[in-house]
């Protein structure tokens, strides 16, 4: 990983719907060690 991000995704925002669990989480994760500004979100009906 870098410290920086992606230069395709310098000033940039991305939307990482299902960041609670599954491939999202694990989107959500990579983006945000990847130091990409991202909107998370997610619906968990108990």
């Amino acid at each position: 990983m870098t410290d920086q991000p992606s230069m395709r995704l310098l000033g940039k925002v991305i939307v990482v719907t299902g960041a609670a669990r599954g491939q999202g989480r694990s989107a959500a994760l990579r983006f945000a060690a990847e130091g990409v500004e991202a909107v998370e979100g997610d619906l968990i009906h108990e």
